[in-house]
Formats: structure tokens, C-alpha cells, sequence
């Protein structure tokens, strides 16, 4: 049975074996530890009818016999549970269910563990981490309603990093201080909004550890130092395919890295959160090793397995896995009366919603009728997972859009670029589909805060799609569809060639412009003759339906995947294409009348490269 099919968590077919019983225990190496340590935690269970059997854990947290349990890391195979506290001392539940596929029983048990704060009296201190170019701030107690918030900087550089407030609530003030360059030192201080004012220590980060491949960059053009984004976007954030994501101030010099100490093989950093962490999607190489031996045909290697978000620092905070999301969509449709779905992986993108909620997309794959014939097809599946990580809303592509528009994506051959490793639905001769249709191919998310609406950029379809959301309250439908075809019409004599094709990264900023990375991949589907990616920008007259692009710059490249656009607070544009002769990525700023005043090139495909103020600012 394939990892998707095990987790039957929520499924009439998981009936619990009745004559059977699970137990479960948790063992650490201590029970107490110091804020921003990680204790490894492990479980250990039994079923009572079989030895033969697969178990399932979720870990979860709560303040001592207080609150709910939080979930950390859903379920899934792994029976560790590294946990590392960075926010402030107490005594903690760490609880864990195990889930038993033979007999789909379950038991639960919880342990006790105490978190002491590194900062004993009243002076500061900074502790080291296991990124060199990372350290954890920790300061006395303060008392509420003040803030505090802690700045560091150079003697030799202008540019002054300052983190997040955080409110006092009368524990220790832990911050991690990221968006250093390594072996410098820099003058730390914090502050408080009563006016008081900590001590200034001095922070000397490391050196990058030989093992930390960053590929070769450099920038062609810029930066100008008197530029008001040189100042106010002075790091670059490289969310790199064929190597860690990694930072870089606007000279290239290295600020921050990924580091991997949890088990990681591929996938990609999707997004930069708000107060300091990233949302990802990553693989599961060791349980890859053991599902798919060389001998054997695929299961599910090298797919986008684990939605997580960790810090700076590179502890994972929270996690979960497509089996379970799976599981959940299933329920939340039945109870709709829809029609089931099968993931096949994490997909693309993952935003972190006003309400906390997270939005992610992920492919489904159904055995569809076109007017071709019966064919394997895969679409998307809009999936918001609460603050608790399950389902609060789902949307998918088959239900709204017509299974029979021409799209540009051919047949998707498993295990190929973007594909997954295996398809799952069966032909009539019951062996499983070597190849389908890449129908949709969504490629980013955004929330509109004006209408509480969705707006995914389908990139097989040529169509930015509005959806109501309504804050996991919408029916679902859609609103309008941007693109050739589509709900709106150019400006009366603009060439049907302004229309993008193949896009990625849409987004709508404060005022109202709707930008996009052009892929300008060429297609019948939308007329385009194909050719050097574009940076677009759009206004929309909802009223008119008239859509018109103010920015449509010829970046010189061919980009024919990924990419990544931006509006600055100044007004500026950046766009990054990050598919270049299958190994380079090249992001680009332009002034609004078209001038170029930044360039940079990397020497390795990104799936995104986003212009940054902080480490601690959300890129979206």
C-alpha cells in the first residue's frame, strides 16, 4: 500500500479491529532543557493483534494540564519528534498518538518536560546556533503591555537590522538575530517601547561550513547606494532548486543559509513569513529509501511529501504530510457530498493567510473523459489548513473549469521534471497509467484582502482565476478569470501578444496593480509565438472588464519555468527568471519608466528570488 493510501485516519474504511489494542510510549534523553534547545523525542508502540504492522504518530504540545494540544508534526511514519522551544521557559505536555495500519487502533500517551530560560539575571545573553550566521538573543523579563524588539549592526556598514516587537508577558524575551554576514562582529541592544534600554554586547558570527554549497552569484548592474531601495530592500532571498535557499545583501555577500539538520532531500522554500520563518515543501529521503528500493519501481520518492515551517535557525516548527491532508480533504468532501480526490503531492506554493490559516496547493490526479477519451488527468487542489493544521476549506480545478479547454502542458510522463514519480489510477488493463495529462499546473497563491477572495495563476491554462474564499466561508465559484480567453479584454488595438502565457507568481498589491513573471511560453492556446520572458504589470476596471498592462519588459532571457514578481514600496518592480539554460537564474529591478537599476545572476535554477527588507518580513 503507498504512503497516501496507509493514513485511512478519517476514512469510513478504517474501521478499528476490535479484538486488538495499541500502546505507546515516549522516551527522551532529559526531560529538561534550556530555551532554544532541541530534545529529540521518541515513540514506541505496540499492537496487541500483529508484530506485522506500521505505525503512524502525530506529536503535539500544550503548556502543562493548560489549553488544547497544538499539533507539531502530524501524522506520519516518523516516530522521533525533534523539538526545539525558542519562545520562552514554562512546562510543557508533549503528547503523541500512534496509529496502527494493520488494525487502524490508536492510544495516545504524553510526557513532561521543563524549559529552563538562558537568561538567569539581568544582563543579556547570546547563544549560538547551528547556523554560524544565526544567534538567539535572550533578555530578562519584561512586563506587559511594553514590547520589546532587539537591533544589531556593524561599525563598518549603515545598514541597521532590527527584529520584530515582541510583547512582554513576564518570561524571558528570546529572539533569533538573522541577516548577519559571517565571520563579523556586530553590536547588539534591545529596546523597549517604555523607553528603557538593554545593555549593547558584541556578536561575532561564524564561518559558512565547507559542506554549504552556495552556487556562484554576482550582479551586473547596481547597487546604486543613493537608490531608496538600496536602503529599504537590502537582501536578496534565493528560494534555489538544486541547493539550499540562501541570502544575500544586494553585493552578494552572504546573510543567511538553510541549514539542514533535519532529514531533507530536495523540494523547495515557498515563502518568507512574517517575524522570521519559512514555509516549505520538502521530501522524505529516508522513508523514500525504504518504500522504493532500487529494485522496485517508484512509490513516492522524490515528491513534495512535507509541508513545514521552520526558523532561521533551521529547526522545523511545525509539520505535516500529504497522506493526512489527503485524508482530511476526503472527509471535508464527503461531508459536502463530493467527489474523493488523491493527492499526489505538494505543489508550487504555500502563504500564510491574515487569520494564521495556511494556504497550499497540491496536485490531484482523476481518470477524466475528454472528448480525446478516457485519459489520466492531473489538476489542482486549493487546500486552507487551519491554525491546528487540518482542513478548514478545499477547492479543486476539476469541479470549476472545463476538463476539455486546450491547455500547454502535454502529457506528464512519471517520474519526469514537475511530474510524480508514479501514478496511482489504473487503466482497464489494471496497470497504472505511465503518463497524464498536466491539465492546470497551478503555480502560486494569493489572498485579496479587499474581497477575502483566492487568486490562483493556472499556469497550463494561461489564466490568473479569482475564487471566492471568503475567509474558508466562499462557495467556491469564480469571480473572473484573467488571460487570453478569459473574463476581460485588452484595451481596444493592444495586440493579443500582451497576453501572458505559461505565467507564475500572481499577485495584486495596495494599489490595485496585478503583477506577474511572463513566462511567454509559446502556445496555441493563447497565440503567443513564444520567446524572451516578460515582467507584466496590469491594471484591472472590474466595471468594464478592460485589463491593461502599464509594464510589459522584455527581460532578454528564455525562462520556459518558474519565476517570480514584485512590487516595491517605491514603486519599483522586480522580476526574477529562475529557469535559465537549466542551470542559471537571473532577478531583475526596474523603475516604473523601464530602467534597470538592479541585476543579479545566479549560477543555479530558483524556483522564486524575492527582494527583501529583513529576514523578519513576509514576502507576501
Amino acid at each position: 500500500m503507498s504512503k497516501l493510501g496507509a493514513l485511512l485516519l478519517l476514512s469510513a474504511l478504517a474501521e478499528p479491529h476490535v479484538f486488538a489494542s495499541v500502546s505507546v510510549q515516549l522516551t527522551a534523553p532529559t526531560s529538561t532543557i534550556e530555551v532554544g534547545q532541541t530534545l529529540t523525542i521518541t515513540a514506541s508502540a505496540k499492537d496487541s493483534a500483529t508484530t506485522n504492522t506500521r505505525f503512524s504518530y502525530e506529536f503535539t504540545v500544550r503548556p502543562h494540564n493548560t489549553g488544547p494540544w497544538i499539533v507539531m508534526q502530524d501524522y506520519y511514519w516518523n516516530k522521533t519528534f525533534p523539538w526545539t522551544p525558542s519562545d520562552h521557559e514554562g512546562v510543557y505536555d508533549i503528547g503523541v498518538t500512534a496509529w496502527s495500519l494493520a488494525t487502524h487502533n490508536s492510544a495516545p500517551t504524553f510526557m513532561t518536560v521543563t524549559v529552563n530560560p538562558r537568561v538567569m539575571g539581568s544582563t543579556p545573553v547570546i547563544s549560538s546556533t547551528n547556523n554560524a550566521l544565526v544567534a538567539l538573543y535572550s533578555a530578562p523579563a519584561c512586563a506587559a503591555p511594553a514590547q520589546m524588539h532587539v537591533v544589531f549592526k556593524t561599525s563598518a556598514s549603515s545598514t541597521v537590522v532590527s527584529t520584530p516587537n515582541k510583547p512582554c508577558n513576564g518570561l524571558s524575551m528570546n529572539f533569533y538575530l538573522g541577516g548577519a554576514l559571517e565571520d563579523t562582529s556586530y553590536t547588539v541592544q534591545h529596546f523597549l517601547s517604555t523607553g528603557a534600554v538593554g545593555p549593547q554586547l558584541t556578536w561575532k558570527t561564524g564561518t559558512i561550513p565547507g559542506d554549504v554549497k552556495i552556487p556562484a552569484h554576482s550582479h551586473s548592474v547596481g547597487p546604486d547606494p543613493a537608490s531608496p531601495t538600496t536602503a529599504a530592500y537590502p537582501f536578496v532571498l534565493h528560494a534555489t532548486i538544486s541547493a539550499a535557499p540562501y541570502a544575500t545583501d544586494l553585493n552578494g555577500k552572504v546573510v543567511w543559509y538553510r541549514t539542514p539538520i533535519y532529514p531533507y532531500d530536495s523540494g523547495y522554500l515557498c515563502r518568507l513569513l512574517a517575524g522570521g520563518t519559512f514555509l516549505t515543501f520538502d521530501d522524505d529521503p529516508v522513508d523514500s529509501k525504504q518504500q522504493c528500493p532500487a529494485s522496485a519501481p517508484p512509490t513516492s520518492c522524490g515528491d513534495h511529501q512535507f509541508l513545514r515551517e521552520y526558523d532561521m535557525a533551521g529547526n522545523v516548527i511545525r509539520s505535516t504530510s500529504w497522506a493526512v491532508v489527503n485524508d482530511f480533504v476526503n472527509a471535508l468532501r464527503a461531508k459536502q457530498g463530493g467527489s474523493q480526490v488523491r493527492l499526489d503531492f505538494f505543489s508550487h506554493d504555500a502563504i500564510r493567510l491574515p487569520n494564521g490559516y495556511t494556504a497550499i496547493l497540491a496536485s490531484d490526479e482523476q481518470v477524466k473523459t475528454l472528448k480525446s477519451g478516457k485519459q489520466d488527468v492531473l489538476a489542482d487542489v486549493v487546500i486552507v489548513l487551519d491554525n491546528n493544521l487540518e482542513v478548514a476549506w478545499a477547492w479543486d480545478a476539476f469541479d470549476y473549469l472545463d476538463i476539455n479547454r486546450q491547455t500547454l502542458g502535454g502529457p506528464c510522463t512519471a517520474g519526469s521534471a514537475g511530474c510524480p514519480a508514479q501514478f496511482f489510477n489504473t487503466q482497464p488493463n489494471g496497470q497504472t497509467y505511465k503518463q497524464a495529462l498536466d491539465w492546470t499546473h497551478a503555480n502560486s497563491l494569493f489572498y485579496d484582502p479587499t474581497d477575502h477572495s483566492l487568486i490562483v495563476s493556472f499556469r497550463h491554462q494561461s489564466w490568473a482565476v479569482k475564487i471566492n474564499y471568503n475567509d474558508a466561508h466562499g462557495n467556491g465559484n469564480i469571480i473572473w478569470k484573467l488571460g487570453f480567453g478569459g473574463n476581460f479584454s485588452l484595451p481596444s488595438g493592444d495586440p493579443v501578444t500582451d497576453w501572458f502565457s505559461g505565467q507564475h507568481d500572481v499577485e495584486i498589491h495596495p494599489n490595485r496593480t496585478l503583477t506577474l513573471f511572463d513566462n511567454n511560453v509559446a502556445s496555441t492556446v493563447t497565440q503567443q509565438p513564444g520567446g524572451d520572458a516578460r515582467g507584466q504589470a496590469w491594471t484591472l476596471n472590474t466595471s468594464t472588464m478592460i485589463a491593461t498592462p502599464i509594464e510589459n519588459i522584455n527581460l532578454g532571457v528564455v525562462s520556459l519555468a518558474v519565476g517570480t514578481a514584485q512590487l516595491l514600496s517605491n514603486g519599483n518592480y522586480t522580476w526574477q527568471a529562475g529557469f535559465i539554460n537549466f542551470d542559471q537564474s537571473q532577478s531583475f529591478e526596474y523603475t516604473p519608466s523601464g530602467t534597470l537599476v538592479y541585476h543579479e545572476q545566479n549560477d543555479s535554477l530558483a524556483y522564486r528570488t524575492f527582494r527583501v527588507k529583513d529576514l523578519y518580513s513576509p514576502t507576501l
